[in-house]
């Protein structure tokens, strides 16, 4: 499995009430994409990426002593345009967004 780049930000330290990965920014995206996520309590999250054939090509992992809300810059410019998935688990929750690759610089 190839390194991608992931930069993580703390965007929001308020209250949120509840678990939620929130599609990706821009999408489609050339060269990298945003993903947020939101989280109502400290939490250990993993997020994974997928192709199309349900092959990983990429994940993150970590430990969030607070709650917030989260944005990670994920800049894959050597992936193929097409469809991918971003999935977000943590203990007792599990969402899935599509992400759209599109032909762009490298």
């Amino acid at each position: 499995m190839e390194q991608h780049l992931w930069s993580l930000t703390n965007t929001e330290n308020l209250t949120t009430l509840e678990y939620k990965l929130h599609q990706n920014s821009p999408n489609p995206f050339s060269r990298s994409t945003i993903i947020k996520y939101q989280l109502p309590e400290p939490a250990n999250i993993i997020l994974r990426i997928y192709n199309s054939q349900g092959l990983l090509i990429d994940s993150f992992e970590k430990e969030h002593p607070t709650s917030g809300t989260f944005a990670l810059e994920w800049d894959d410019r050597s992936l193929a345009a097409g469809v991918y998935i971003v999935t977000m688990e943590t203990e007792g929750f599990f969402e899935v967004k599509k992400l759209l690759k599109i032909e762009g610089e490298k």
